[in-house]
């Protein structure tokens, strides 16, 4: 089967694409989830975290939010 043939772009359209993660960001506040999300797992220092999200859709970088807190 032909890659190319069952892709469907970020918002169903190719023209759309450049557009998805400016408006995942403002419509799922993504960083506000994020922030909530590290502050719940209260991660202490020493502590080892396992990130099962795939990496080339992890654009915002969860790792390094838990990093910086």
């Amino acid at each position: 089967m032909d890659p190319k043939a069952t892709y469907i772009p970020a918002l169903r359209f190719s023209f759309l694409t450049r557009l998805y993660d400016p408006l995942m960001r403002v419509t799922l506040k993504e960083e506000k989830f994020k922030r909530k999300l590290v502050e719940q797992a209260s991660i202490q220092s020493g502590q080892r975290v396992l990130d099962l999200g795939p990496r080339p859709l992890n654009s915002g970088g969860l790792d390094t939010w838990m990093r910086q807190s």
